[in-house]
């Protein structure tokens, strides 16, 4: 007969450590993985849009030294430093444990940013965790329990900027991206605030470059707000209504996504004819994307338009970090070398900072 059980306190912690080793060990699909976001701050009111006016309006006036402080208090307590944080809409927890990780959440106020590793996973469904060499032997996970896999961060705030960055390590199978990307909002934006934020995809240009490189355009497409015709308005209608127009191009062999980026490539004189075909009056707001595909068979949206000829940017692309030499330890923990992550992603928003300094001049961290 089947022994089965609920997971509590009595229950040993390295046999729970050991079930969950099985589970893990092997498991190729459990690829640590990097997603970045820019935090884009806007003012509602007068004072302009930085962190440190916004900090400021948060926790009281005070020196940059100190705010820098308060900042780092509230947000490893909205993350979960006491009680875990619960996301009710995506059923996932994210916080600590009282078990030291790898990395402790720590501030570096010279370099405003905030890092270190958490934990989180799943909750809200009833489980059985079972050990995969024995089969009689089952453990029940209730309701309000969680299993955890743990997870990177970092936070980057320049106190006098309007923008920052949001650094998320998950896996290929298992992700808090959303839960934390949800805590960031509610953490530096609400209704009663005099700011807004807003966390848009970002991937530095060596990776849009690597990518499109090695990628070929599976589908063109454009759309242009076109005011309905006249002849096909009802004339009892006064209002002169726009409706977006979305043209679909599928080429009939591969094309190399870099044509995008040459203005007298094949596919960018197509484009401009459409347009031209297609737009008869000056100032309309027009997008361009076009639907790529790389070598391994990873797809990505990539946008462009007039303003940036030279320049395509890539939504909700993924740093894959296997491609860049970091594995999980699959025969002892099967988790990543966390302190590998770290020193990688320092170096990433160091690369960050120079894209920006080529595109808009520098961030202003002081």
């Amino acid at each position: 007969m089947n022994e089965s059980r609920t997971y509590d306190s009595e229950f040993s912690e390295s046999r729970l450590n050991k079930v969950a080793l099985e589970i893990k060990k092997g498991c190729g699909a459990h690829n640590p993985k990097l997603n970045i976001y820019k935090l884009v701050l806007a003012s509602k009111g007068d004072l302009a849009a930085t962190f440190r006016n916004l900090f400021k309006e948060k926790f009281g006036q005070c020196e940059d030294d100190r705010l820098f402080d308060s900042y780092f208090q509230h947000i490893t307590d909205a993350i979960g430093n006491k009680n875990f944080r619960k996301d009710n809409i995506n059923k996932k927890v994210i916080g600590k444990t009282n078990d030291s990780p790898v990395i402790e959440l720590d501030q570096h106020k010279k370099d405003y940013y905030v890092d270190g590793v958490i934990e989180g996973g799943k909750y809200g469904i009833e489980r059985k965790v079972v050990d995969i060499k024995n089969n009689t032997h089952n453990i029940i996970i209730n309701k309000e329990s969680a299993v955890l896999d743990s997870y990177y961060l970092l936070i980057y705030t320049p106190l006098n900027s309007q923008t920052g960055f949001l650094l998320i390590q998950s896996y290929t199978e298992e992700s808090v991206t959303n839960s934390i990307k949800n805590l960031v909002r509610d953490f530096f934006s609400n209704e009663n605030s005099s700011y807004n934020i807003k966390t848009e995809p970002y991937l530095p240009q060596k990776f849009i470059k690597k990518y499109i490189e090695s990628s070929t355009i599976g589908e063109f497409g454009v759309t242009i707000p076109t005011p309905l015709s006249p002849s096909l308005r009802n004339e009892e209608h006064s209002k002169e209504e726009t409706f977006e127009v979305e043209i679909r191009i599928k080429p009939q062999s591969k094309m190399p996504s870099k044509e995008l980026l040459d203005q007298n490539s094949e596919a960018t004189i197509f484009f401009k004819n459409i347009i031209k075909k297609f737009v008869k009056h000056k100032n309309k707001t027009i997008k361009k994307e076009a639907f790529l595909t790389d070598n391994n068979g990873r797809e990505a949206l990539a946008y462009y338009d007039k303003n940036k000829q030279n320049r395509i940017d890539i939504a909700e692309s993924t740093i894959y970090l296997e491609e860049e030499g970091i594995f999980c330890d699959y025969e002892e923990t099967g988790s990543p070398d966390f302190n590998k992550i770290q020193e990688y992603c320092l170096n990433i928003l160091k690369e960050i900072k120079q894209d920006f300094k080529h595109q808009t001049g520098s961030i202003h961290e002081f």
